[in-house]
């Protein structure tokens, strides 16, 4: 059986919560939730977590808004790795949306590694848009023996105080927008990103 990679990434971490911490999973597909609590395959739900966790399952734009505002220490937008991204998840609603539920001090981040869209200059317009720090991370090793692909990942912050030691890391650099790619739930433009080779 070919496991899903959302799957691989949603129950791995698992095993990175703390004792003191409560992680929420929103997830749309059962099937990943029941290839992540299945023992034959992963035992990081059962054996590694060491803090509580909730699991929601369906949209997690719908279902983000039954949370409690101002609650959530760190967001994490990871729905992007595969060829088909959910445009609603990057529009500048459901940014306003996650800025309603994610706690003053709080991180907002994206998982935008993308083989065929460049994703970067959207989440850079979003954060403008909002007047957020944008971080942007990128680890271009690939390492097939350890099952490591490249990533792209993108942190906002409303303090570039809260951004904190990441802009020391070497994969690190300032996130620039450019203005021409804000998407909204009534625009989007995939062609105006996609890498053409």
């Amino acid at each position: 059986m070919r496991l899903e990679p959302r799957a691989r990434e949603a129950v791995h971490r698992v095993a990175h919560a703390l004792p003191d911490e409560n992680w929420t999973y929103y997830e749309i597909n059962p099937a990943v939730v029941e290839i992540a609590r299945d023992k034959r395959y992963f035992s990081y739900v059962g054996e590694c977590a060491k803090a509580p966790f909730n699991l929601v399952l369906g949209d997690a734009r719908l279902r983000l808004r039954e949370a409690t505002d101002a609650t959530y220490g760190l967001i994490v937008m990871d729905a992007f790795s595969s060829d088909a991204i959910p445009v609603h998840l990057m529009t500048q609603q459901a940014l306003d949306l996650y800025l309603s539920k994610l706690a003053p001090n709080g991180l907002l981040v994206f998982h935008i590694s993308n083989r065929n869209l460049d994703l970067k200059p959207v989440v850079a317009d979003l954060a403008k848009s909002r007047n957020l720090t944008g971080v942007y991370l990128e680890d271009p090793v690939l390492d097939p023996l350890k099952a490591k692909d490249p990533s792209a990942w993108v942190v906002m912050t409303r303090k570039e105080a809260d951004a904190g030691a990441l802009f020391q890391t070497p994969i690190a650099s300032q996130l620039t927008a450019d203005g021409k790619h804000l998407w909204t739930d009534d625009f989007s433009n995939i062609l105006s990103v996609f890498r053409w080779r």
